[in-house]
């Protein structure tokens, strides 16, 4: 996770890719990455028991492109699985379009719910690192929180509302976690995640 930290921490773009249709680029480098492992082990740290995962926030308004949730992918705080795909549309750092059948509707109703502009802006974008983590455990009935599916090494989170974790100064309330799976991701020209598969051992060195 430290490592990854450090990786991320040095990028200028982060894009996300997916056969689903996702094509989304982050513009970084005004904010601070983090990572978690599970453990506050120091003054000030702020973490969850069970993650392991790393992530950034874009640039003020410098998010643009379109995610596409895909049938399995899961949302929470709802901790369900989508049974129908949802294409999300983010323009100059914000969501602007939920577009799909049921579960965008049951989405849009979600963040109209709340009356938060700022609860559409763009957050963090994680990938995961735990090799131990099951994408099953929400449904068996040992996911927690759903850590397991934010922390399934080589998923992707994607995620809207607040920012201020990172040093931004987004404290909405409205704050959603997308996980997805089988997506690519990139570090500036650097491949991090080839289709769901962590690829690179300076990203995330393997547990011995």
């Amino acid at each position: 996770a430290l490592a990854s930290e450090e990786l991320l921490g040095a990028a200028r773009t982060m894009r996300m890719a997916s056969d689903a249709g996702t094509e989304i680029t982050y513009e970084l480098g005004d904010y601070v990455a983090l990572c978690q492992y599970g453990c506050a082990d120091a003054p000030g740290r702020w973490d969850h028991f069970g993650s392991a995962l790393v992530g950034q926030v874009p640039n003020e308004g410098r998010a643009d492109g379109v995610v596409v949730l895909a049938p399995g992918d899961m949302v929470f705080p709802f901790r369900r699985y989508l049974g129908e795909p949802v294409r999300m549309v983010v323009r100059d750092g914000y969501v602007t379009a939920i577009e799909g059948g049921f579960e965008a509707t049951f989405l849009r109703d979600y963040y109209a719910s709340y009356g938060d502009p700022a609860g559409y802006q763009i957050s963090h974008l994680n990938w995961g690192l735990d090799q131990r983590a099951r994408w099953d455990a929400i449904a068996s009935g040992t996911g927690g929180i759903g850590m397991d599916a934010r922390s399934l090494r080589g998923g992707v989170t994607f995620s809207t509302g607040p920012n201020h974790h990172h040093g931004g100064d987004n404290h909405s309330k409205c704050h959603v976690d997308m996980a997805l799976r089988d997506c690519s991701l990139w570090l500036d020209d650097r491949l991090v995640i080839d289709a769901g598969r962590l690829v690179s051992d300076a990203a995330a060195p393997a547990a011995r």
